[in-house]
């Protein structure tokens, strides 16, 4: 027999397996990248989503908190629109030690005993203000009103604040002496509250970038920061249509009467605000693809209602 008729054939794949094989390759890595590309387009839009939701929640917390401190009726609200509030935000609280002419005193931020009379986030200065508490000369309520004073000074003695409003050892602690441009009335008493305010202004502002944010200013000594952004960015500022706005305040009376347009120009129409209703509306930075619908930047929104103090 021929020896190489006895010689085994080399194993292997052929030429038309080989294609086949890469067909069927193409096929899984296809559908992987698909699936693939996919979640990475859901964890993107998801992930703009939650930023946008976010974004809208901390300012429906951040406004309530400085607008509720407000008093319409003792005139902290100094101008306001639909897309802005310009308003006296309460910075700290104390409680008067006693009232001259044209100066109020304060005892020690903390007593000897441990306990906190005055409370705040920041130190009032020239510039600011203090709203006290004024009970008139009668025992009803008809002449009770918080008359606000213009701060001209603020200096911090030791033994500011006497007995008996404190005790002997706080004598030896250094307390305020607020000095103020208005006459001080002779029916402010002693231990009669007081809030120190700031001017603060809210608003719906366009930044560098061409995106709306709602922005912050503080006025500290009566001069004014430059606006700084504190959330966002929400829907642009359309000025023919409120529905369309990042940012819509709607003012309302005691009676739910809405207070609008240039009724908002009235200083006593500012009084008026027993309510306010603020809408915030954000949207996506990116598209999203919703099935069944063209691929579309989601919108959101929210609202809060919050209701201003001393409204009878």
């Amino acid at each position: 027999m021929n020896a190489s008729s006895n010689t085994s054939r080399r194993s292997g794949f052929t030429l038309i397996e080989l294609m086949v094989v890469m067909v069927l390759l193409s096929f899984v890595v296809g559908g992987l990248v698909k699936v693939i590309a996919g979640q990475q387009r859901f964890y993107r839009s998801a992930g703009d989503l939650m930023e946008s939701r976010g974004q809208i929640r901390q300012a429906v917390s951040l406004l309530p908190a400085d607008l509720r401190g407000m008093s319409t009726v003792g005139g902290d609200v100094l101008a306001a629109s639909d897309v802005s509030i310009d308003f006296r935000a309460t910075i700290a609280n104390s409680a008067v030690c006693s009232a001259t002419a044209n100066t109020l005193t304060f005892p020690p931020q903390v007593l000897a005993s441990g306990q906190t009379i005055s409370a705040g986030r920041a130190t009032a200065g020239a510039g600011d203000f203090v709203a006290t508490y004024d009970d008139g000369p009668t025992t009803g309520r008809a002449d009770d009103r918080w008359r606000i004073y213009t701060i001209t000074g603020v200096t911090q003695p030791v033994g500011a604040c006497v007995a008996p409003f404190v005790s002997a050892p706080d004598l030896l602690r250094t307390g305020y002496v607020v000095s103020v441009a208005e006459a001080v009335s002779s029916d402010i008493v002693q231990g009669a509250p007081v809030r120190f305010l700031r001017r603060i202004t809210y608003s719906l502002y366009t930044a560098a970038d061409g995106k709306a944010y709602l922005g912050y200013v503080e006025c500290p000594g009566g001069v004014c920061s430059t606006i700084q952004p504190v959330s966002g960015p929400y829907r642009s500022f359309v000025s023919t249509s409120n529905a369309a706005n990042g940012l819509q305040i709607q003012y309302f009376d005691s009676t739910d009467v809405e207070i609008s347009g240039a009724q908002l120009a009235v200083p006593a129409n500012l009084a008026r605000i027993a309510r306010l209703r603020i809408s915030v509306r954000g949207e996506t930075a990116n598209a999203m693809a919703v099935p069944g619908m063209p691929a579309a930047r989601k919108q959101d929104e929210l609202t809060v209602h919050v209701g201003v103090r001393n409204r009878q």
